[in-house]
């Protein structure tokens, strides 16, 4: 995986700017001998959708920090 950010927007630097990461972008390199290009791919976006990670990313519903402080 690979994305872009902003280093001003890391914590304390600059609130004015996002300190998310944008562009997220997935690399597949995949190859089965005596499977078609299409099914590979179908498989490869299958995964996509099911994958916790992207689904996390997609759905954007990150809840807020729990603290415990001791």
């Amino acid at each position: 995986m690979s994305g872009e950010s902003e280093a001003r927007g890391r914590p304390s630097l600059y609130d004015a700017v996002s300190a998310a990461t944008t562009n997220i972008r997935t690399r597949v390199r995949i190859g089965v001998e005596g499977i078609s290009s299409d099914r590979l791919i179908e498989l490869v976006r299958w995964v996509e959708a099911h994958a916790p990670g992207t689904c996390t990313i997609r759905n954007g519903k990150v809840g807020p920090a729990e603290i415990e402080v001791r």
